[in-house]
């Protein structure tokens, strides 16, 4: 975005368990921003089995960043930082 890398993380969310999405995603950016002090530029909720991956269960992380770029995500929620934010957490 803008010629710079940002940040996407891409987790699977268990809805069975009905969480309530807005905390999970302050509770990622939290957790990645104090380990690793890096911003997460956007967050994408899924529901379980939704990242792609080989049959042998590895994660697929090109197929799924060029999901993500084309939209073809089917995602419960999409956080992103508004320009010039650091972090929401």
């Amino acid at each position: 975005e803008d010629g710079e890398e940002r940040l996407v993380v891409v987790q699977e969310v268990d809805v069975r368990k009905q969480p309530d999405l807005e905390q999970v995603v302050r509770e990622l950016r939290r957790a990645v921003l104090q380990q690793h002090d890096i911003p997460v530029h956007t967050l994408v909720l899924l529901k379980p089995g939704l990242i792609p991956k080989t049959s042998s269960g590895k994660l697929q992380r090109a197929r799924c960043r060029a999901s993500f770029l084309q939209g073809g995500l089917e995602t419960l929620l999409v956080s992103t930082l508004a320009p010039g934010k650091r972090s929401n957490a």
